[in-house]
C-alpha cells in the first residue's frame, strides 16, 4: 500500500495525468493536498485534484 500511496503522490507532484488515479487515491491525494494548504504550501495541487473531481463528476451525469 505504501508504495502505491507514493506513487499516486509521484503521480499528482509531477504534474501528471490525475485521470489515472483511481476514485479512493484521488480522495487520499486531496487530503494530503488540503493538509498542506493548511500547513501554508501552495494551492496548485489542490486546485488540480479539484479540477480532476469536476471532470469525473461532469462524465457521471451528476448535477452539483
Amino acid at each position: 500500500m505504501r508504495k502505491k500511496r507514493a506513487k499516486d503522490q509521484q503521480l499528482v507532484l509531477s504534474n501528471g495525468d490525475n485521470a489515472l488515479l483511481s476514485d479512493a487515491a484521488l480522495i487520499e491525494q486531496l487530503g494530503i493536498a488540503y493538509r498542506n494548504v493548511r500547513r501554508g504550501q501552495s494551492n496548485t495541487v489542490l486546485l488540480g485534484l479539484l479540477q480532476e473531481v469536476a471532470a469525473r463528476s461532469a462524465l457521471s451525469g451528476v448535477v452539483l
